[in-house]
């Protein structure tokens, strides 16, 4: 009711008897539209049937349609619901006030009882599926308050890209009021651009544009500049609409603002940046391993004192690429060793001491200090160790 206006909806559905039969409403307030009420053959819904087309009614007379008097209309829509070219019902769509003219209500009512053919088309093949079409058509009372109250910013295109339908979500990124028009680059107070290159996107590249084309569109972002008002990053989907006879009739478009992710996502890369800067300056060296011992990261210093470059590294136990010996000159496993033993406490350690057999077949001794992180639930997830050179203190003290 709400995607058109309208204040009460109606789906009738011909029953295997041939006769119309209230399968679902919407807004309405008069025990005549419950489910199952045969409306009479010469009102209405029945016009429509026999006239096979949509039937606006601008001012309703009270004595020729009870069922319009009933709940207060004084203007009314029927259009028909098709399963291919075959007549299997009838929308009915009414308003507590007189409208003039009615041509949009009409285009408007046409594309919901469209959806709702669509249903039923998908889905009536035998006995089985004909309940689940009346079910599906039941509903479709109600798809225009479910598309009212979705997150996402909604709407529908006709052939030439003119909007002809926006829920209130789409209206209110778009900083309200109803388009009129297609929202391209630089048509008007809108201008579509490419998050990558900052540059109009022409129009023929739209999500939209391709979707008027038969192509499926998901997933593609864009940023809308709009006038005195903070440009937003969207994240559109849009597929092509066809009817029952599948012809193409325009093109449905769904959008969600995904600003404030975009700009977390910018803020994280920035906070990045500052972080390899800082990680490749410091004095000491930074091995990063996973729960498992396999290097995962490490700076310059940790190249320059191991012996051994990250991209060699990255990937393999640290017990393949070195032998570690305690002080009193035994070796040391994998398994014992500080980044290991700080994973397995789930506690810090701080200034440990390791020799390191680099592969030159020197010994490097260091000094290392070990902090593991965990998971969420508590799981190990990595250990960090930085560590310095104390070759050198080691060489004096003996």
């Amino acid at each position: 009711c709400k995607l058109v206006g309208a204040d009460y909806s109606v789906v009738l559905i011909r029953n295997a008897g041939g006769d119309l039969e209230v399968n679902g409403h919407h807004g309405t307030r008069s025990a005549i539209w419950r489910s199952g009420v045969r409306p009479s053959t010469d009102d209405h819904p029945a016009q429509v049937m026999a006239e096979m087309r949509s039937i606006a009614l601008g001012a309703i007379d009270p004595a020729e349609h009870p069922i319009h008097r009933a709940e207060g209309g004084r203007s009314a829509i029927g259009t028909p619901l098709r399963e291919g070219d075959k007549q299997v019902g009838v929308l009915i769509l009414g308003w507590r006030q007189p409208l003039d003219p009615m041509t949009e209500q009409v285009q408007l009512a046409e594309t919901v009882a469209g959806y709702a053919a669509t249903i039923i088309d998908n889905v009536r093949t035998h006995e089985r599926e004909r309940r689940l079409a009346i079910e599906a058509a039941s509903r479709s009372a109600e798809l225009a308050a479910v598309i009212d109250h979705i997150p996402d910013g909604v709407y529908v295109a006709d052939l030439e890209g003119r909007i002809v339908l926006m829920n209130p979500a789409g209206n209110a990124m778009m900083g309200g009021g109803m388009p009129t028009a297609d929202i391209s680059g630089g048509i008007g107070a809108y201008t579509i651009l490419d998050p990558t290159t900052r540059q109009p996107v022409p129009r023929r590249k739209l999500a939209m544009a391709r979707a008027l084309r038969g192509e499926s569109v998901s997933r593609v972002e864009s940023i809308v500049q709009r006038e005195g008002v903070p440009d937003i990053w969207l994240e559109s989907s849009a597929v092509p609409l066809h009817n029952a006879d599948g012809v193409l009739t325009g093109a449905l478009v769904v959008f969600s603002d995904v600003t404030r992710e975009r700009n977390l996502v910018g803020e994280l890369a920035a906070s990045e940046e500052r972080f390899r800067y800082l990680y490749e300056m410091v004095a000491c060296g930074v091995l990063v391993q996973d729960a498992k011992g396999r290097v995962v990261d490490a700076n310059s210093p940790a190249e320059e004192i191991l012996g051994w470059t990250l991209a060699e590294m990255k990937g393999r136990k640290t017990g393949s690429l070195w032998e570690a010996i305690a002080e009193d000159g035994k070796p040391v496993p994998l398994s014992q060793r500080p980044t290991m033993n700080a994973i397995r406490s789930g506690k810090a350690k701080a200034r440990q001491v390791l020799g390191v057999k680099r592969r030159t077949g020197d010994v490097k001794w260091v000094q290392i200090d070990t902090i593991p992180v965990f998971n969420p639930d508590g799981s190990a997830l990595q250990v960090v160790s930085s560590f310095i050179d104390i070759t050198d203190l080691k060489s004096a003290e003996q």
